[in-house]
């Protein structure tokens, strides 16, 4: 293995580890969401009877088979088979929603034999014990060979009843004729104390606050202003220099060298300290306009287009090492 292959190698792996830890936490976001704020307030197979229900009419019984079409899930199954005059047979189960909303029926269910345009088999339900709902009316259907299902979504006023129930409701005709098989039902809701733990999830949204403390860097810049100090000092060794103006002539041509420096340092002085200041004054404006750039382009950076640079980088990388 080459240099170059044992330098390549490690960069290609973190590259893959950071692309798969990308669509993790994409994916996270939405399936783990799903999947913890979802519950089942009920659910029977009929492996146990009505044991489970509240209430079931006559025309309603359970049956076993060991026929592949005879039930959907277990051992069991439901049906209701003709006559129910006079009057309907109802299946029932009372449930409470409290703490719960979003709510959804869902089962399984097969024509063994066909309904007529006076057969109806009612789906039902009610948020007070008293007024009932049609959900679906099950009609003028034929046979059906195979089993069916069926997911329906009930309206807000299902959320949070303490009365909440719902009823298979029979109004079937012909004697032995009309036969409906039900199997695996199921009612869901999402829990409004869950979602109230994950509502926080949000909270990663602050995180741009960091970003402003880039704006502290260009703090440290000002002090570059005490550095024009030391030409004062430039000033004050004039005071004590006119005494050895008087001995330039016994001493070395330096003096007089200095007396050149005093004279033009002096009158001119003020003019490069003002130029100075002004060099100074103009700098802080230029590093707060850099850092400023520097916090809208960091501030512009999304998750997603990070994810993009770096799945763009390893692609590269990958393609270089082909090269």
């Amino acid at each position: 293995m080459t240099p170059r292959q044992r330098f390549d190698k490690p960069i290609v792996m973190i590259g893959r580890f950071l692309i798969v830890l990308f669509f993790i936490s994409i994916l996270s976001s939405g399936v783990f969401h799903y999947a913890l704020a979802s519950a089942v307030i009920f659910s029977d197979g009929f492996e146990e009877d009505f044991s489970n229900w509240t209430g079931d009419d006559v025309k309603w019984t359970t049956s076993g088979t060991s026929s592949a079409t005879g039930v959907h899930g277990g051992l069991r199954r439901a049906q209701v088979t003709g006559a129910t005059d006079p009057g309907d047979d109802v299946l029932l189960k009372n449930v409470s929603t409290a703490d719960y909303q979003g709510i959804k029926l869902e089962f399984w269910y097969r024509i063994y034999k066909g309904l007529e345009d006076e057969d109806h088999i009612y789906i039902e339900w009610t948020g007070d014990g008293s007024a009932w709902n049609i959900l679906k009316d099950f009609t003028a259907v034929g046979d059906s060979t195979s089993w069916e299902f069926v997911s329906y979504n009930l309206p807000a006023e299902a959320d949070n009843k303490d009365n909440f129930a719902f009823r298979f409701r029979a109004h079937l005709g012909a004697a032995s004729s009309d036969i409906f098989y039900l199997d695996d039902i199921v009612l869901y809701g999402d829990g409004q104390n869950i979602q109230a733990t994950l509502t926080p999830s949000p909270s990663p949204v602050p995180s741009p606050t960091s970003s402003p403390t880039v704006l502290v860097s260009p703090t440290p810049l000002p002090s570059i202003k005490p550095t024009p100090s030391p030409l004062p000092v430039g000033e004050a060794t004039p005071t004590p220099l006119p005494s050895p103006v008087k001995l330039s002539v016994s001493s070395t041509p330096a003096p007089t060298i200095i007396k050149t420096k005093i004279t033009s340092s002096t009158a001119p002085a003020p003019t490069v300290k003002e130029n100075a200041e002004e060099e100074f004054q103009e700098e802080p404006a230029g590093a707060g306009s850099l850092s400023a750039s520097l916090v809208n382009l960091m501030g512009s950076n999304s998750f997603l287009l990070m994810g993009l640079m770096v799945v763009a980088v390893v692609f590269s990388l990958a393609k270089f090492k082909k090269d």
